[in-house]
């Protein structure tokens, strides 16, 4: 099922089932050999049909299909797992900065306060000056807090001194993850070193721990007195440091799609090293540096004259700091010729709409029936076809679909999708369909595009009189 809105009850929730997914050893599977795209197919297969249906397959396919759907669950399962750990951190630093910012302002009254009371002693004539400087000290107390810092330091202080719960709990609740990368990196050691004391059970962060292993805006909460805070303050800085380095790609996950090392998304080194050449050739490259930086100068000489022939016509010009300015792009005016070669094109075709096309390609080809297996039970059964189609062959849902083809309702697209894509009649039915029309060919172009829904020629073509027939079974709506 899929998972809800990102929190740490639903970062739980999925964290169990890669849990799960690990206790069954689907992360030990060695599957590289298959293409991730094949996985999904296989996946995609169990998704679709129900099980009973996956049951009669035989040892084989069944083993194979179940396997790639355990592979690709525990792929999409980290993902997630790593997208909401990144919402959720994203979502703690919101509501400190809203806790600084309530913070900011009850500040701003007092001070405004304090500046009348620091008026109101100023310019008191009954005071002296040793009880005016007596007043301010008062007012101003020495022990009190100062104000210096940068907002985003506020905010970090907040966040490790009133939502440090929170933080190990989504640390924990992201301990199942395995990240990889340098040893060198430094989210990577502070991710170890939190582990090394989580498991030797301490509270504390030890005294003289190397804070370089964290950002600078992090050194002066690490180096607190207090210890513990210093120890939430490393819990913090390492899921920042987290967040930053998966997404910038410095580390990466195990059993992952979207976070995977360098190395994986490459070509395999045996295989670069038996096909590098041919791939350099089919990419018209060189492997010779020499000849490809003479490629390269030449493209850049050329652009350089091509830059100095606009600045001398005075199409761009250069400033001072040597920033580009281009004048507006003018519009060409339009060439007689090609309105008159596009309205001869559509009056030649004639006034006609894709679904009227698509029926009368049904009635001549009939795919829908090679789709369904069988004929069509009545209109709205076609109609989900049809929709099923569209949605197949075009970026819209089956929501969007629905919504074009009065009648029909979303669930019937659904399972015309289901139906068609599972049976793998979608897969073998274009080769039919395009033979029929090579069929067409020995007509002229004109008959062709004459021969359209609705058209004189297009019933004289199915029989005088005779209108087009659905591909409908008899006795049927």
């Amino acid at each position: 099922m899929p998972a809800g809105k990102h929190g740490q009850l639903t970062l739980s929730e999925v964290t169990k089932k890669i849990e799960c997914l690990k206790s069954l050893q689907v992360h030990k599977w060695k599957l590289s050999a298959i293409p991730l795209n094949r996985l999904r197919a296989y996946s995609q297969e169990v998704i679709n049909r129900p099980p009973s249906a996956t049951k009669v397959l035989s040892e084989d396919e069944r083993d194979l299909r179940m396997v790639a759907f355990l592979h690709v669950a525990l792929l999409d399962y980290t993902d997630m797992a790593a997208d909401m750990g990144a919402r959720c951190l994203t979502d703690l630093y919101r509501k400190a900065s809203g806790k600084v910012l309530k913070k900011q302002a009850e500040s701003s009254v007092d001070l405004r306060a304090e500046r009348v009371r620091l008026k109101d002693i100023l310019y008191d004539t009954k005071l002296t000056d040793t009880q005016i400087v007596e007043a301010m000290r008062d007012l101003v107390p020495q022990s009190e807090d100062n104000f210096a810092g940068t907002r985003a330091q506020f905010v970090r202080e907040t966040l490790v001194k009133e939502q440090a719960p929170r933080v190990s709990a989504l640390l924990n609740s992201l301990g199942i993850l395995e990240v990889k990368g340098e040893e060198t990196d430094k989210a990577l050691k502070q991710l170890k070193t939190l582990r090394d004391l989580a498991r030797r059970g301490i509270t504390s962060l030890p005294e003289g721990f190397d804070v370089s292993v964290a950002d600078p805006g992090w050194h002066s909460l690490l180096e607190a007195p207090d210890r513990k805070i210093a120890l939430a303050a490393l819990k913090a800085s390492a899921a920042t440091s987290l967040r930053k380095a998966i997404k910038g790609g410095k580390l990466w996950l195990e059993h992952s799609s979207r976070h995977r090392s360098r190395a994986d998304q490459l070509i395999p080194k045996e295989q670069w090293a038996d096909k590098h050449k041919s791939l350099i050739r089919a990419l018209s490259l060189t492997d010779n540096p020499e000849k490809f930086l003479k490629r390269v100068l030449e493209r850049v000489n050329a652009g350089i004259c091509q830059l100095a022939q606009a600045v001398e016509e005075g199409n761009l010009t250069i400033d001072s700091q040597g920033h580009i300015h281009i004048a507006p792009i003018q519009a060409l005016e339009v060439e007689p010729q090609v309105t008159k070669t596009r309205e001869s094109m559509f009056n030649m075709i004639g006034n006609a709409q894709f679904g009227n096309m698509l029926v009368e390609i049904d009635a001549k080809t009939g795919f829908s029936q090679a789709l369904l297996g069988r004929m069509a039970k009545d209109v709205g059964e076609l109609k989900a076809v049809y929709g099923a189609l569209y949605a197949h062959g075009t970026e819209n849902n089956a929501k969007g679909v629905c919504a074009m083809i009065p009648g029909l309702q979303v669930s019937h697209i659904t399972m015309a999708m289901r139906a068609t894509e599972a049976s793998g009649r979608l897969r073998d039915e274009p080769p039919r369909v395009l033979r029929r029309l090579q069929h067409l060919r020995r007509w002229s172009y004109e008959q062709v595009t004459e021969v359209l829904p609705g058209s004189a020629r297009a019933r004289r073509a199915h029989g005088a009189g005779a209108p087009s027939r659905l591909p409908v079974a008899v006795g049927s709506d």
